[in-house]
C-alpha cells in the first residue's frame, strides 16, 4: 500500500530462508519472551520494564498509534498468494501499482 499511495517508489521485501533465521534480533526477542512469561505485566510501564531488563540489547520506546484493521484492508484489494511461505523475495514497483514480482 505504501507504493500504491506514493510513499515509496519501490519496496523489496526479503525473508530469511527456513533454517537460517537465527540472529541477534531473534535472540533478543527470545530473551524478552522468557522474561515476559515469568513477569506480571498489566500496564505499559510494566511492559517497558520487562523489555528494558530482559537483555542489554533490548530497549523500550513508548509511542501512541492508531490501530488499523489491515486484514480487512488487504482482503478488499489483494488476492492471496498460493504457497507464499516457499518464497523469500518480493518486489513491489511503483511502475505497476497493486502488483508485485516474486524473485527466486
Amino acid at each position: 500500500w505504501r507504493v500504491i499511495v506514493g510513499l515509496k517508489t519501490e519496496i523489496q521485501l526479503d525473508f530469511m530462508r527456513v533454517g537460517h533465521t537465527r540472529c541477534f534480533v531473534d535472540a533478543g526477542f527470545g530473551l524478552l519472551k522468557q522474561k515476559y512469561r515469568k513477569g506480571d505485566v498489566d500496564t505499559v510501564q510494566q511492559l517497558e520494564e520487562v523489555i528494558r531488563t530482559s537483555a542489554t540489547m533490548n530497549e523500550a520506546e513508548s509511542f501512541s498509534w492508531q490501530w488499523h484493521q489491515w486484514d480487512k484492508f488487504f482482503q478488499q484489494r489483494f488476492r492471496p498468494v498460493n504457497n507464499i511461505t516457499s518464497y523469500q523475495r518480493f518486489l513491489f514497483p511503483s511502475t505497476s501499482p497493486g502488483n508485485f514480482r516474486i524473485i527466486r
